[in-house]
């Protein structure tokens, strides 16, 4: 077997060349771990830079980004094809830097969302790490192997395959990222901390998710109110994960004409999927039908939808 002579570097340690490239893989393949064990919430994280607003589309970015995460690391931590594993790390970190200086300059988003929940970091200080990582990139790649490895290509490969499929092992289901107009899952009986019940089979219903703390919310106070009060409207209702005293302090402050229950934390997510909050959500027998993101629907939304079930 040949291979091309490694280029050296005056000043550079092949150790250090190689540590950087192991630091860099291993940092990879954490920020593709963290989008795994959570797709919903990394795709919920990527909305908030406002670049892509098409939901399918920002799903799969988001899974390609995550596999192309775990193909790159596994390729630098086993040193295969480095200096192509390298390439592919600078173009991601192009694409991140790009975006969170988007994030920084226009405070779209607070959290960067690079490693899920498991770190919470703000743009801008993800943007100076991003830089960090570029120079371990650089040094890296003095010392950078062309050395070919069918072993070692089955590993990139597998870990291309497991980032693709390991998101469902973790619950993640498509229907979490339901766009507007599309036929969505069964609403799973819910818990409801507030004591009442909610027979979702009996009626339509126009579901607000929502948290009393989002500005958002609070700003769409109103419009609901005045929702509400449009001829053939179904019933209006929100659901939060709120404290008791939270929610009574926001009907106190905000007047909400129509009915807030508490359910549990972990419900409320799984309804607010991939979206954001405010999310309305159109439940029609059972079933959500219609979804609207960050902005209570017209009224004319709502019926249009409801004719179209009929």
């Amino acid at each position: 077997m040949t291979h091309r002579p490694k280029k050296t570097f005056p000043g550079v340690s092949p150790y250090i060349s190689k540590g950087s490239a192991l630091v860099l893989g291993l940092i990879f393949v954490a920020g593709g771990a963290a989008k795994v064990v959570d797709m919903t919430e990394a795709v919920r994280q990527a909305g908030g830079y406002a670049i892509v607003n098409d939901r399918t589309m920002l799903l799969f970015l988001v899974w390609a980004l995550t596999a192309a995460e775990f193909a790159v690391g596994a390729a630098l931590i086993i040193r295969y094809r480095v200096r192509w594993a390298l390439a592919g790390a600078a173009a991601m970190l192009a694409v991140f830097l790009v975006a969170l200086g988007w994030a920084w300059g226009t405070g779209v988003t607070q959290d960067c969302g690079c490693f899920g929940q498991w770190a919470s970091r703000s743009p801008g200080q993800a943007f100076v790490e991003d830089l960090v990582l570029l120079l371990l990139l650089v040094l890296a790649w003095f010392h950078g192997d062309y050395k070919k490895s069918l072993a070692k290509l089955t590993v990139v490969i597998a870990a291309l395959l497991l980032a693709l499929g390991l998101p469902f092992a973790f619950g993640f289901t498509l229907d979490s990222v339901i766009l507007p107009g599309a036929e969505g899952p069964p609403v799973e009986p819910l818990t409801i901390l507030s004591g009442e019940t909610v027979d979702w089979s009996a009626s339509p219903y126009l579901v607000e998710l929502m948290s009393t703390d989002c500005l958002h919310c609070q700003e769409s106070v109103m419009d609901v109110n005045i929702l509400g009060d449009s001829p053939g409207m179904p019933p209006i209702m929100a659901l939060s994960y709120d404290s008791r005293e939270a929610v009574a302090l926001f009907q106190e402050k905000f007047f909400p004409e129509y009915p807030i229950l508490r359910i549990p934390e972990d419900h409320f997510w799984r309804l607010v999927g991939a979206g954001s909050s405010p999310r309305f959500l159109l439940v029609v027998q059972g079933h959500v039908t219609h979804a609207w993101e960050e902005r209570p629907p017209e009224a004319q939304e709502v019926l249009n939808a409801l004719e179209a079930r009929q």
